[in-house]
């Protein structure tokens, strides 16, 4: 006969005075062991779900772990392509997301020559480029108060972010442009050549914001980064390109280094003065000690 659970060894004895199972009446026996039976069968049943629930216990922490680095990962995405606080906002259920920002100054980078290289090289080998190349602008713009907006091809948009006065803005998007056009200089392999870097940029005021729901597409809007664009489709190689209203916002030893371009044909016939900086033209202008651009490339060395 198997060992009465100690339970019902405690109910016998303190209910019926019986102190061995022997000593009930057969038809007792037969219940006690049922009982028995009954209650083996539901500890069987609480261990096997307790194991159960220590499995589901540690597949729901590695579900969870893995949540949590999807979570991640979709924040890391998202901040590589939004600003944070754009994101703050985005998440808190504002519709629209848009700022008018009144007096700022929009920059296009543009490969000049990326019509021929793609001609020349692999979609594959372009792109690995681009990628390599725009990633190590990304870098360089973190040390100046300049925020990239988007890129589209070969063509890299960027706008001033607040400073103390539009004058230093402008002059820190002269240093960013700088450089880039360092930066890219470096990238000369025989397969790529000598690619040739224009710089456009205009002063004034535009939308800078989120479009859409589901794909959303984070971009700056006016006249201000049309203007921008035909600068820099207007400039030559290798030069930075801006408008009047840019070069007005220049001390006079940036504006020497400028020479006046040829008017842009713009939307019904008005024509827009511009200013160009040949770049490798005005290094030794540049150079020269006591320029305030001089302290600046001395900079560039230890960066």
């Amino acid at each position: 006969m198997r060992k009465v659970n100690s339970r019902i060894q405690r109910l016998l004895k303190k209910h019926l005075n019986i102190h061995a199972i022997q000593d009930a009446p057969y038809p007792l026996q037969g219940f006690v062991n049922a009982c028995q039976v009954f209650i083996e069968d539901l500890f069987n049943q609480r261990e096997k779900m307790r194991h159960s629930l220590t499995l589901i216990s540690k597949e729901l922490e590695e579900k969870d772990q893995q949540i949590h680095a999807h979570d991640k990962k979709i924040e890391s995405m998202l901040l590589d392509s939004l600003p944070p606080q754009l994101i703050k906002r985005l998440l808190t259920g504002e519709d629209p997301v848009a700022d008018a920002l009144p007096n700022i100054h929009v920059m296009v980078i543009k490969l000049d020559n990326f019509k021929q290289i793609s001609e020349r090289v692999g979609a594959e080998t372009l792109i690995r480029f681009l990628n390599n190349l725009f990633y190590q602008f990304d870098q360089i713009i973190e040390k100046y108060p300049m925020q990239k907006v988007r890129t589209r091809g070969p063509s890299y948009l960027l706008i001033s972010t607040s400073s103390d006065t539009i004058q230093t803005d402008a002059i820190q998007a002269l240093h960013t442009a700088y450089a880039l056009f360092d930066c890219l200089q470096s990238q000369r392999t025989e397969q790529f050549g000598s690619v040739a870097f224009k710089s456009g940029i205009h002063t004034g005021s535009a939308v800078l914001g989120v479009m859409g729901n589901q794909l959303l597409h984070y971009d700056v809007w006016g006249q201000t980064v049309d203007l921008a664009h035909h600068m820099v489709d207007s400039a030559n190689p290798n030069t930075i390109t801006i408008t009047r209203s840019t070069y007005d916002t220049l001390s006079n030893d940036y504006q020497e280094l400028f020479s006046s371009h040829e008017s842009t044909q713009l939307i019904q016939n008005k024509r827009i003065l511009s200013y160009q900086l040949q770049l490798d033209a005005q290094l030794k202008l540049i150079n020269k000690k006591g320029h305030p651009w001089h302290d600046f490339l001395q900079l560039r060395h230890h960066l």
